[in-house]
């Protein structure tokens, strides 16, 4: 509801309705006498009817500089508005796409990881069983000698002529494995006819390192890793 108010302008008094408070209509006032008191003080020879008349033109532009000021903010704000929903759009895309790279990299070395411990896993299963199967031959290689020394402390000196007899073959069959290979080898044979005389004084001494070789030794060159 308009209210009635008693202003003094310029040193002009007057009453006017507002729907302002008596505060607001009061600094209304304030300002608009001491902007026509100023353009008095800027140009003394005018009359304080053509102050009043410049105070009201330049209220007047600087309310449309202002409309003006409030479109062009208006207008930059809708364009800031608008880039912001593309640059969103633009991050949620990128963010979707950042999410299945990372699955699929997950996912491959998911897979990467699970072939090797796969590949891991059975090749220790593989050299588990090569050295168990190893370990069995050996430890029934060493009962049967624990067995075959019992005899010989049990039967005497025929034990005894028994166990070197089957041991001494034993030691023969690898010796005549070694030659046959030794003879089939490509460098035997292109050695054969320009060092014969050579290779019997080798065959020699290896006859007689051979007889002062630990006969119970030699059983064990039969079992090698290749065996397995």
């Amino acid at each position: 509801m308009k209210q009635k108010h008693k202003i003094t302008v310029a040193d002009m008094e007057m009453n006017i309705l507002s729907d302002g408070s008596a505060e607001e209509v009061e600094a209304i006032v304030n300002k608009v006498d001491r902007r026509i008191r100023e353009i008095c003080l800027r140009s003394p020879r005018i009359s304080k009817n053509e102050a009043i008349l410049l105070c009201a033109l330049e209220f007047c532009s600087e309310r449309d500089t202002a409309v003006k000021d409030r479109s062009h903010t208006d207008e930059e704000f809708e364009r800031l508005k608008e880039e912001n929903s593309r640059l969103a759009d633009t991050t949620v895309r990128i963010e979707a796409r950042l999410k299945a790279q990372k699955e699929k990299y997950e996912a491959e070395l998911a897979a990467q990881k699970e072939k090797y411990e796969s590949a891991a896993a059975v090749q220790k299963e593989k050299f588990e069983g090569r050295v168990q199967i190893m370990k069995e031959k050996y430890e029934a290689r060493l009962s049967a000698l624990k067995t075959k020394l019992d005899e010989l402390k049990k039967g005497g000196a025929a034990a005894g002529r028994q166990l070197r007899m089957e041991i001494a073959a034993e030691s023969a069959g690898v010796e005549d494995k070694k030659e046959e290979a030794d003879q089939t080898s490509p460098e035997k044979t292109e050695s054969e006819d320009a060092g014969r005389p050579a290779a019997q004084a080798d065959d020699s001494k290896k006859e007689t390192r051979g007889r002062g070789k630990n006969k119970v030794g030699s059983m064990f060159d039969l079992l090698t890793f290749n065996d397995v």
